[in-house]
């Protein structure tokens, strides 16, 4: 069975955010990704969390990529 997968640019869509976002994701492991020649990332888990969260504004997007922004300079 194959596996569906995200590009980085289906991921910026998807949620709304710039490119560095969907990147620092993948540094910090938020979802699952895939070196396929270029970052992929696993469309049945990333729709699962989509499903479990409501989807938010574009205002709380920015409150959440800003509080991770906030999680990962902590983490550094």
């Amino acid at each position: 069975m194959s596996r569906r997968l995200y590009s980085v640019t289906e991921m910026m869509d998807l949620f709304k955010v710039k490119r560095t976002t969907v990147w620092q994701w993948s540094s910090n492991r938020k979802f699952t990704t895939y070196k396929v020649g270029r970052l992929m990332f696993d469309a049945e888990e990333v729709d699962e969390y989509i499903k479990g969260v409501q989807r938010p504004g574009a205002e709380a997007l920015a409150a959440m990529a800003s509080e991770l922004m906030v999680k990962m300079k902590k983490a550094a």
